[in-house]
């Protein structure tokens, strides 16, 4: 398989599978930045020079979805000599006087648009004009695309520990991009379902194992298959979800979360996905 295919996994791919007009499946992430030291500092400009520096070791921010011949198996990441990083890192700006009730509004839109598939699945958002005079900085990555731990190591490439300034991008040169042939594409996509379908095989036995046990009494098994099915309670939040979306924010008292955390034998992590 040539280094520029990467196969998908199963679970991977399903975050493309689920995705429909209601429920995108990137994840966002709302980031004030500190207030720019220097006058006439620009923000997106920097971003744009440290992500052009960055991005030959950024492989996974190049990679595009090639569905898979007839679509018999998992689509597969093309990696991409160079991207336009100007697709990808856009400027958003808030009208005066630029309130955190108009951010919320505006990263609630950016946050419903699905993020196109012929292109890297990912975009930076710069807003401007929050009324706090601090720069905003809204990212959605697609989940089939990078998962938390993904996220925390593309985290450690991308920034840095003490302040610097990225120096300027250079002229970008233009790149010949290797024509993917399709026979390459359909040979990863192969060898993908083979190992998938092994990795079924193996799992058989134990499989059928976990489901005699389970059987036992006859009497009791359907009884068992009914505690098996998970059958949603009607509540208001049992229903259809739609495309719009609301986005609120809210400060907590970190020594208080880390009180409570410490009351209760848990860590702040498990606090946090409580209230959430």
């Amino acid at each position: 398989m040539p280094d520029r295919i990467k196969s998908m996994s199963g679970l991977d791919a399903s975050f493309l599978y689920l995705e429909g007009l209601g429920t995108p499946m990137h994840i966002g992430s709302l980031l004030l930045m500190s207030k720019p030291r220097k006058r006439g500092y620009d923000f997106h400009q920097s971003l744009l020079d440290l992500m052009a520096e960055r991005m030959p070791a950024a492989k996974v921010l190049r990679r595009v979805l090639q569905p898979a011949p007839l679509e018999l198996a998992h689509p597969v990441w093309i990696d991409r000599a160079s991207i336009d990083l100007e697709e990808h890192i856009l400027r958003r700006k808030l009208r005066a006087p630029g309130s955190d009730a108009a951010l919320q509004r505006l990263v609630a839109e950016l946050h419903a648009e699905p993020l196109p598939r012929d292109k890297p699945l990912w975009r930076f958002y710069v807003i401007e004009g929050h009324h706090s005079g601090q720069p905003v900085l809204y990212t959605k990555i697609h989940h089939a695309l990078l998962d938390g731990q993904g996220g925390i190591a593309l985290a450690k490439l991308m920034l840095d520990l003490e302040p610097r300034i990225p120096p300027p991008r250079e002229q970008e040169e233009t790149v010949t991009e290797t024509r993917t042939r399709k026979r390459d594409v359909a040979q990863a996509s192969a060898r993908s379902v083979i190992d998938q379908f092994a990795r079924l095989l193996r799992a058989v036995p134990e499989t059928i194992k976990v489901a005699a046990s389970s059987i036992g009494d006859l009497r009791s098994f359907p009884e068992k298959l009914r505690e098996a099915i998970l059958v949603a309670p009607k509540t208001p939040f049992n229903a259809q979800i739609g495309p719009e979306r609301s986005f609120a924010i809210c400060s907590l008292p970190l020594d208080r979360v880390k009180q409570l955390a410490k009351s209760h034998g848990v860590s702040v992590n498990d606090i946090v996905l409580e209230l959430v």
